[in-house]
């Protein structure tokens, strides 16, 4: 249980480590600390919708007639839909909030930032939950990868493009990337599934190295952006915060 423990708290650091790193990265900028430090608790807060969704859902399945498909249905639906589908969305949704919320005038930067952060959030409070019934290295392996951060860091950044370019369509593969991979890695990691065969671990373990690719882009893209004036420039104006009456000049 120690060992578990100890696992869990430094499996935690690469998390924090990147919290403390963006929240650094544009700290000048008026509200940007405060929307950063907002990011990552609305992330930590994201798995609680996915829980009544996933509640509600599979006592509607069930009265459908789930329960009695098959065990690789059950899994394609439970990989693709409880995990997937409700997590990207709920993370999603938490992301749109922050946004709403914010007083800074958000680059691409930021809002690429922002949705990584929410994206590590829900990764600290899953890591919690994960840790129980998980070895020291499966822990150690999670926080190292940083998969929710990575599928954060994608959403983002096509958000952000499809800000910048205003082109929709980019809104679409913010959420269909993330949705695709999450969803092919869980279902594939599945044992059920392994068992049809063995050729189809190749895909989950693909899948772990391209995350660690993404959070290799992702440094590299938080290292470059700050000095490119397109991630830099404003994705919508600062909001105005209404001056009280006590405070307005009087008039002469």
């Amino acid at each position: 249980m120690v060992q578990i423990v100890i696992g869990l708290l430094a499996s935690l650091i690469p998390s924090l480590a990147f919290y403390f790193w963006l929240k650094k990265l544009d700290k000048e900028k008026p509200g940007y600390e405060e929307t950063v430090r907002k990011s990552l608790i609305y992330g930590m807060l994201s798995p609680l919708p996915v829980v009544g969704a996933a509640f509600v859902f599979t006592i509607v399945s069930n009265l459908l007639g789930l329960r009695n498909a098959g065990p690789i249905v059950r899994k394609a639906v439970g990989a693709f839909v409880t995990a997937a589908l409700f997590e990207e969305a709920s993370k999603f949704i938490m992301f749109r909030r922050v946004l709403q919320k914010s007083d800074c005038a958000c680059s691409w930067m930021n809002v690429t930032a922002f949705m990584t952060l929410v994206g590590i959030g829900f990764g600290i409070l899953e890591a919690v939950e994960y840790s129980i019934g998980a070895n020291v290295i499966q822990i150690l392996v999670r926080g190292v990868t940083l998969m929710h951060g990575g599928y954060g860091f994608i959403m983002g950044y096509f958000y952000g493009k499809g800000r910048a370019e205003k082109n929709s369509s980019w809104y679409a593969a913010a959420f269909l990337i993330p949705f695709l991979l999450h969803g092919t890695y869980d279902f594939t990691l599945s044992e059920s599934v392994l068992a049809l065969n063995e050729n189809i671990a190749f895909i989950p373990v693909t899948l772990a190295i391209l995350a660690v690719i993404t959070l290799i882009l992702m440094i590299v893209f938080f290292i470059k952006a700050p000095k490119n004036e397109t991630y830099t420039a404003p994705l919508m104006p600062e909001k105005k915060t209404a001056v009280p009456v006590s405070e307005q000049p009087a008039d002469k």
